[in-house]
């Protein structure tokens, strides 16, 4: 969960990994880093849906539309794989 507060934070910033993968995060202990920007892009987003996400971790997997970021969404669906 605090590396999907990461990706979130990102997110908010307006920024997108591009290349999320467990390679790409560093922890030491409560510390999360993620690493490699070289394929980030700008993503400017407002939904708001993203931000719950702690509360769905674990339930059924939501459409695209409903979850309100389809960039967020895929990172969450496939290489998190938080939804069963």
């Amino acid at each position: 969960l605090r590396i999907l507060d990461s990706l979130v934070k990102l997110h908010r910033c307006g920024l997108h990994h591009g290349d999320f993968a467990e390679r790409n995060v560093l922890v030491n202990g409560n510390d999360i880093r993620l690493i490699d920007f070289d394929q980030s892009i700008y993503h400017d987003c407002d939904c708001e849906a993203t931000f719950e996400l702690r509360s769905r971790v674990g339930t059924q997997i939501p459409n695209a539309m409903e979850f309100g970021c389809p960039v967020l969404w895929e990172i969450c669906r496939t290489e998190m794989a938080i939804w069963e």
